[in-house]
């Protein structure tokens, strides 16, 4: 198979960055063969003798790892995983293992990961990287690098950033490559996203502030109602037509409800994948979806990963959520052309014209939202701005898509909040008192530079992000006394600065100002940004507090 230029890129990286690092990090979109990155160096160390252990997060991905290398490699890995045990020892002592972190950070006494000796292997590879941010996954992780300083580790993800603000610097000490999704598409590796926000009036979530998301069962008590049920189903059926659809539910009852109520529309159209269907079952049934033998796929966190289905038309949101990571991911399952498209093109512009003119031209992906809107909710334009785009570009995207039901071009809705929020910040540096003025601009910050990744030999330090850091600078906070909080700090302060907004009160910008001319701290506490801006404009204007 012939490489990509992107992964290819990636691969001079990732050796580049080993020269000076342990650990590392790429970042490239579902759909832009990651687990091809990851063969690939796996080939260049069997050329070398090296010896490598690749972790997963999921039992289904160790097969499906295994049989992708032996096509591409014409060997068969070494498992590690429930009642299979990898060759540590002797002459056939395996070359490539693949191992699920549940697997081996079990036992009690013993942990299971110290049946391997740390020097046995020169290279470990990590999918689903953003994943591993856990006490006891770092503990695994940390067996294999502590005891053999010369191994070398990189870990793969498509969504670096993670709902609970843990940095990703506690194992990987850079990122080495970064791939985002608005390339892909442009490159023509990707299909572009149609949006369409689907407005469910009997549906209403109860409002969270802060960054917490809605847990699956608080979505799937609102979901699962009649009203709300039919009129999900009923817009599937209506808008879906023929598309092969994937449909993201809460938790398992919503996905059998929602499968039972399009299969009493539509006999046969729908069936359901959860963490407790049998593996023989789970194969029958994603063999006949992708014969399409059935049109709708409804599933309970698993497929969110891993799961590769290029023919793909609609993905369906039935599951609210504010999480950037958990939204990207299942729209990602969409993303890939159909195969044979792209491959064997040179220029984007042909790429780009094969997928236009093939029978899936883009994905489309639905949002259902309560009758108040999705203002806080996470949408298509978020997937496309990324992880480092400022949170008021994605407010004003979900702002400018009223909801109406029609597909939306998610690019050209990008681009209008990007600029939107360029004249805004234009706005308000124009028209802020002298005394608070301050120079804003469209800065996206690097969740991976050098302050992200200066992390000690401990392998649980918790620190502000420099997105976090920027944002809470934004805000009014100096910068000094930012820097020399923990992540908890940032997280929760960041959490508060939100909050405030959400309920219209004064920013910390012009709580900081009226404190000093002369309001207190209660007063401010409960004070509307309406009223603080009015304040202001007088006080701009010649007059002053009596």
């Amino acid at each position: 198979m012939i490489r990509r230029p992107y992964q290819i890129e990636a691969g001079d990286a990732v050796h580049e960055g080993w020269k000076k690092h342990q650990t590392g990090l790429v970042v490239s979109p579902t759909g832009t063969g990651k687990t091809e990155m990851f063969i690939h160096e796996i080939s260049i160390a069997r050329e070398q003798g090296l010896k490598t252990i690749i972790l997963v997060d999921r039992i289904n991905l160790v097969s499906q790892t295994a049989k992708r290398i032996n096509q591409r490699l014409n060997i068969w890995p070494d498992l590690e995983q429930a009642d299979m045990y990898a060759v540590t020892k002797g002459p056939n002592a395996a070359d490539v293992v693949i191992a699920t972190i549940q697997s081996l950070r079990s036992g009690k006494d013993r942990k299971r990961y110290e049946r391997f000796n740390p020097m046995h292997f020169d290279r470990m590879l990590i999918d689903e990287a953003h994943l591993t941010i856990t006490p006891s996954t770092i503990e695994t992780v940390r067996y294999f690098l502590d005891g053999n300083p010369k191994m070398r580790m990189c870990g793969y993800t498509a969504t670096p950033k993670r709902a609970d603000g843990l940095s990703l610097g506690q194992l990987y000490k850079e990122c080495f490559y970064r791939y985002d999704i608005r390339a892909a598409i442009k490159d023509g590796w990707l299909v572009p996203i149609m949006g369409m926000v689907s407005v469910v009036k009997s549906f209403e979530l109860k409002p969270i502030k802060g960054g917490r998301d809605w847990t699956a069962n608080e979505i799937a008590e609102k979901a699962e109602k009649e009203g709300p049920l039919l009129e999900m189903v009923g817009t599937l059926l209506r808008h879906c037509e023929n598309k092969r659809t994937l449909v993201f539910c809460a938790r398992v009852s919503h996905a059998e409800l929602v499968a039972a109520n399009l299969n009493n529309k539509r006999p046969m159209c729908a069936r359901v994948i959860h963490g407790g269907t049998p593996e023989p079952e789970r194969k029958q049934i994603l063999a006949a979806y992708e014969n399409d033998e059935f049109q709708y796929l409804c599933n309970c966190a698993v497929l969110t990963t891993g799961f590769d289905s290029p023919g793909i038309q609609v993905v369906a949101m039935c599951r609210p959520t504010k999480s950037w990571s958990l939204f990207t991911q299942c729209v990602g399952r969409g993303l890939r052309p159909l195969t044979g498209i792209v491959d064997g093109l040179d220029s984007p512009e042909d790429r780009v014209n094969a997928i236009t003119t093939s029978s899936k031209p883009y994905v489309e992906v639905i949002s259902f939202v309560g009758r108040n809107g999705a203002m806080n909710l996470i949408g298509p334009q978020h997937v496309l701005a990324g992880d480092m785009a400022p949170p008021e570009v994605g407010e004003i995207a979900n702002e400018l898509d009223d909801g109406d039901g029609e597909l939306a071009d998610t690019s050209e809705l990008l681009e209008k909040a990007e600029e939107e929020y360029e004249e805004r910040l234009r706005y308000e540096r124009e028209n802020a008192p002298v005394e608070i003025k301050v120079e804003y601009g469209m800065q996206r910050t690097d969740l991976f530079n050098k302050r992200e990744f200066q992390i000690a030999t401990e392998s649980r330090v918790d620190i502000p992000s420099e997105c976090q850091c920027a944002y809470l600078v934004a805000a009014g906070f100096k910068k000094e006394k930012v820097e020399l909080w923990d992540g908890e700090m940032a997280r929760r302060t960041t959490r508060l600065v939100q909050d405030r907004h959400a309920d219209g009160l004064c920013t910390v910008k012009q709580a900081l100002w009226l404190n000093r001319q002369g309001y207190s701290k209660v007063e401010l506490r409960v004070m509307s940004k309406k009223k603080a801006s009015s304040i202001m404009s007088r006080r701009f204007g010649g007059y002053s507090r009596k």
